[in-house]
């Protein structure tokens, strides 16, 4: 048995309509567009009070170029009462929503799609309160969830290097470091590392992020992170399989991808109380192939999450994408699924279930294929040019950490860099003023004066100042932002060494004169 889910936007007016438990406040609309097909695929553009015209022209307040769109193509207006309309405005390939053609101007609602020519589908999207408010909830059920596991790897990777240390230590007095029993101990000291740093970055695509933030989202990669951390929370009379295609990608937002696949996950997990087998696919599908539950035509991703556990009848079936409704009991808030259907609909795509009781279950989560990248410019080379010494740069280090700080110096020292300290954004704009360094390295979280801030008041002072970020909050919009405010790069924190050295470097040849 399958049960589509292709009008989870009914779904959720039903609830919306009403309020959280103990909620009082109204909800506040918050309507968007958003491409789910043609150029930009998965940007939006949410709307205020002023009518938006949408067309390929540069006039266009919603500007989507494509020669099969008009200049100006369609307008949006608001009505009274919240309410927006739209209205085609001579288009040479015309207007649809939801596959009709406009002969006039047509009142939108909740996730109607909007054909502009043959080409282009937007969404006309409606967030409110109560939607965040579930995203934070889910996000919560789930880090409950993860958070002893968690917490006992972590403590399993500080115990290997509190041995390893101790060890270290206790070796005799002028043992060289490149003996057997020390470098014994550095290598397994660097898989601790790795392993810490892995499980932080799984985490961190749980629980941060920009909910709206739409990037290019390698779903094959993230898919083996989730199946990374099934495997430290599953029992051992589970076993976990995975066929997963790579280079797999989408455009949408980390924040609400990653529990979309967690989720299902930790469920499948749940209906093996006695073990049995999970299964995760992902690889490349055509809309003609899939149930017909597609929004539209074209490429899309197909996930596919298989348990072979209790399964589920009919009645239950239809009901695991409803908001609160949960089989777990007291032990379940019944978010789950319901924001699974909601990212999957936000993102473009669709959410199923085929099972039967006592057959196990199969969610497929379908998301439409990001287009191939353009080509980016090309990272600074880390190649010197003539004349041109990078290992000779006055840096300023500002991190409020004074231990990252020194070990990120010692290796910067190490290349022939001279390093000056600063502990936060006002010992650093001091310190500017003094040295006038060639490289500052600014860490973002800091007291007094967060890197973003102190960053403005450096620009303030000389509009070229060179900033490379650090942060342990990575992600690729905010690269991008700060890339836009005119810093170098943001390097993720825990640092990788060889890569802020070849940012510098290539920082410090792209500020030399001509040879």
């Amino acid at each position: 048995m399958t049960v589509p889910v292709d009008s989870v936007e009914t779904v959720f007016e039903t609830v919306n309509e009403s309020r959280l438990p103990g909620a009082s406040r109204p909800t506040e609309a918050r309507p968007k567009l958003v491409v789910l097909s043609g150029p930009q695929l998965g940007r939006s553009y949410r709307l205020s009070t002023d009518p938006v015209v949408v067309g390929r022209s540069s006039g266009a307040a919603f500007q989507i170029a494509h020669r099969a769109l008009s200049r100006q193509h369609a307008v949006l207006s608001p009505l009274a009462g919240g309410d927006w309309q739209i209205e085609d405005l001579g288009s040479r390939n015309g207007t649809r929503v939801n596959g009709i053609e406009l002969r006039a101007p047509h009142l939108l609602r909740r996730n109607d799609r909007i054909e502009l020519g043959p080409h282009i589908v937007l969404q006309f999207a409606v967030e409110d309160e109560l939607d965040a408010e579930l995203v934070r909830a889910q996000k919560l059920e789930a880090v409950g969830r993860l958070s002893a596991s968690v917490n006992h790897d972590i403590n399993n990777l500080l115990s290997i290097l509190t041995a390893n240390l101790a060890y270290l230590e206790d070796l005799e007095p002028g043992t060289p470091i490149d003996c057997e029993e020390a470098g014994v101990c550095v290598r397994e000291m660097k898989v601790a590392v790795a392993r810490a740093t892995d499980l932080t970055g799984r985490l961190a695509g749980l629980v941060q992020g920009r909910g709206d933030a739409s990037e290019r989202i390698d779903i094959s990669q993230l898919c083996d992170e989730v199946v990374g951390l099934m495997s430290r929370i599953v029992p051992r009379n589970i076993r976990i399989e995975h066929a997963i295609e790579p280079s797999m990608v989408v455009h949408g937002s980390r924040s609400r991808l990653h529990p979309l696949i967690l989720n299902p996950c930790i469920n499948a997990r749940d209906a093996m109380p006695d073990g049995g087998t999970m299964r995760v696919v992902v690889r490349g599908a055509q809309s003609h192939e899939l149930d017909g539950a597609c929004p539209a035509t074209g490429s899309y991703v197909l996930i596919s999450i298989q348990d072979s556990g209790v399964g589920m009848d009919e009645q239950t079936a239809q009901q695991v994408f409803d908001p609160f409704f949960t089989t777990k009991g007291s032990g379940g808030t019944g978010l789950g699924l319901a924001m699974v259907a909601q990212a999957a609909r936000e993102h473009g795509g669709t959410v199923s279930i085929r099972t039967g009781l006592h057959e196990g279950s199969e969610l497929r989560i379908l998301l439409p294929a990001a287009p191939p990248a353009s080509r980016d410019a090309a990272e600074v080379s880390s190649t010197p040019a003539a004349g041109v010494s990078p290992s000779s740069a006055r840096i300023l280090l500002v991190d409020d950490d004074e231990l990252v700080a020194r070990a990120t110096a010692r290796q910067l020292s190490r290349s022939g860099h001279t390093i000056d300290f600063a502990g936060n954004g006002v010992e650093a704009l001091r310190a500017f003023r003094e040295s006038q360094p060639d490289v500052i390295v600014l860490d973002i979280d800091m007291p007094l004066m967060d890197g973003i801030t102190c960053f403005r008041h450096l620009r303030e002072i000389h509009d070229e100042v060179k900033v490379v970020f650090m942060s342990g909050q990575w992600s690729s919009r905010l690269d991008e932002d700060l890339r836009r405010m005119g810093g170098v790069a943001l390097v993720p924190k825990p640092i990788d060494m060889p890569r802020l050295m070849r940012v510098i470097d290539g920082t410090m040849q792209s500020a030399a004169p001509p040879a």
